[in-house]
């Protein structure tokens, strides 16, 4: 039986004050237990919508409200304006750009001033679109932090607030919070998106921020508002300028605050109603990695509107490590070893260091093989053998899905200045077997461990680009430096582990679009010792708890 109570616990403490550490994944393999926990969402919600957290009224920066309209109807647009209204903070304005093109809502809307003195109704003469409508309204700001809001949509009595909070006790410049759906009636609560905290690499494949974004209004003029020609990307693209150019302080609040109607028309309910947005987040994304010189190209991803693929530059010399290997295991570690090698497209300047016990198996002449010593001392060995920059280590057996998997994570590696990368590794059954690991008040747990590959969680897909808190180590990616620190820090281990953690100068990645197949025989471990946890699979409630609060890092983390 899915228990519920226990998820609507952590829920509720997961929208109030104070660290949350926990929150629920649920197990794929249970559909009518999701769906059912999917249904208790709204009671929760609803609840939380009525619960207020403020202890005390606060004397903060003025927030301005910038809301673009555009024939919207009465039954949202009221709503809308009355959920900044009920704000428990009071030093806001709410800046309305009328770009409605009907009679009536244009009445309706000039009325609106009437209800609070805050309100500010912008007349820009015509419907200038999204983008037009809002610089119209960054124009008339007065306040000293803007706040985008969508005509439709809803703010949580507390968003201001708590945004605030942050501000004040943490000079805060950027701030995004946890978000849900409303449907159009306004009456049911679903699909809550807990986001992790900053996580660029994510942010570069997936505008996973976006809904409630308050971000410092110099920054906002800084760039000169958004750009017309992105609409249906324009707050992607007007985002990635802001931090580029800003490098603002960025802050998450994990708390439900923002409420994104998924009318007929809006992209809450299907983005793919909006076909041009594709093209646009392609631009804003190249856009971005001109500005920071980094080498590669940003492509929609087919099936998945607004998620992107990014492509970076191939490496083409790189050396394949392979992990220390025990002898009962060397024969079938070689059958292993050259099916990997098959899916490299060019091995021409692929080197490969390995132990002695690939001799007798050993089949590509084109590849340069050094052979280490089995000892004690073998990754001391390994350190001396490199002789490229790039390093891609296995520690653990598995095969990339797709060819050419390996020459990927090298230039992601590569192209991420500081970074450590590893696929995520999937089991029987499309269960996931490693996805990195993140910080808890228990130590470093495991991410997404015992669900689904590509399952859609309150906390994001299962498949996306992951900024994490350390890695297994089973499989990465890095440069020769970090490859050797790490064996420096290992240097009588069987096997090579670091709480990478505890480095900041070190981002560790898991990158999702390289899906690799765990087989489970490789070194000393054997199949039992494998990272899929059986228990997890067979729990008669179907869920899992899964720690996501420090999933990515937080620019203040830094300094």
């Amino acid at each position: 039986m899915l228990n519920t109570e226990l998820q609507l616990k952590v829920l509720r403490k997961f929208s109030r004050p104070g660290k949350v550490v926990l929150r629920p994944v649920i197990n794929t393999h249970h559909k009518y237990q999701k769906m059912k926990l999917r249904l208790s969402y709204h009671p929760w919600a609803f609840e939380n919508e009525e619960e207020c957290f403020v202890s005390k009224e606060l004397n903060g920066p003025k927030i301005s409200v910038i809301v673009p309209l555009y024939n919207t109807i009465p039954e949202h647009l009221l709503p809308m304006i009355y959920s900044v209204i009920n704000q428990h903070y009071e030093n806001w304005e709410l800046i309305l750009v009328n770009g409605s093109t009907q009679n009536k809502s244009k009445e309706l809307i000039a009325k609106q001033a009437e209800i609070d003195t805050r309100i500010k109704i912008i007349d820009p003469g015509r419907n200038l679109g999204i983008a037009g409508n809002t610089n119209a309204g960054i124009a008339k700001v007065s306040g000293d932090f803007i706040a985008f809001l969508d005509h439709d949509d809803l703010l949580h009595p507390c968003a201001l607030h708590s945004v605030v909070e942050e501000i004040i006790a943490n000079k805060s410049e950027f701030i995004y919070t946890d978000e849900d759906k409303i449907n159009h009636e306004g009456t049911q609560y679903t699909d809550p998106h807990l986001k992790p905290k900053w996580s660029p690499q994510l942010f570069e494949n997936v505008n996973y921020i976006n809904h409630l974004t308050v971000i410092k209004a110099e920054f906002v003029n800084k760039v000169k508002g958004l750009r017309e020609k992105l609409d249906g990307a324009q707050d992607y693209d007007t985002l990635l300028r802001i931090i580029d150019k800003c490098e603002p302080k960025i802050a998450h609040i994990p708390r439900v605050l923002y409420h994104w109607r998924a009318a007929d028309s809006s992209t809450a309910k299907d983005i793919s109603n909006k076909t041009y947005i594709f093209k646009a987040g392609e631009q804003a994304l190249n856009d971005h990695f001109s500005r920071k010189k980094i080498d590669a190209d940003a492509r929609a991803i087919k099936g998945k509107p607004g998620f992107y693929g990014v492509k970076y530059k191939n490496q083409n010399k790189f050396t394949i490590v392979i992990g220390s290997v025990g002898k009962k295991y060397a024969r079938i570690s070689a059958w292993w070893l050259n099916e990997l090698l098959k899916k490299e497209k060019y091995l021409s300047g692929v080197e490969l260091v390995v132990g002695d016990w690939y001799r007798p198996y050993a089949k590509h002449k084109n590849v340069k093989i050094t052979f280490v010593a089995d000892q004690q001392n073998y990754w001391e060995e390994v350190a001396t053998s490199i002789t490229n920059n790039n390093v891609i280590c296995f520690q653990e057996a598995v095969l990339p899905r797709r060819a050419g998997s390996l020459s990927e994570l090298i230039a992601i590696s590569h192209g991420i200045l500081g970074s450590i990368v590893s696929p995520v590794i999937i089991g029987k059954d499309e269960i996931i077997v490693d996805a990195g690991l993140v910080e808890s008040d228990y130590g470093l747990q495991p991410l997404f461990k015992g669900c689904k590959y590509g399952e859609s969680t309150f906390f994001g897909s299962t498949d996306w680009v992951r900024n994490v808190s350390s890695l297994t180590l089973d499989v990465f990616a890095t440069n020769k430096d970090q490859f050797i620190q790490l064996i420096k820090n290992n240097t009588s281990a069987q096997k090579l582990t670091a709480d990478l953690s505890q480095d900041a100068k070190v981002h560790s990645i898991v990158w999702a679009h390289t899906p690799c197949d765990y087989n489970g025989f490789l070194t000393n471990q054997s199949v039992k010792d494998g990272y899929f946890n059986q228990q997890l699979a067979n729990a008669s409630y179907g869920i899992s708890m899964k720690v996501t609060s420090r999933e990515g890092y937080d620019e203040r983390d830094e300094t």
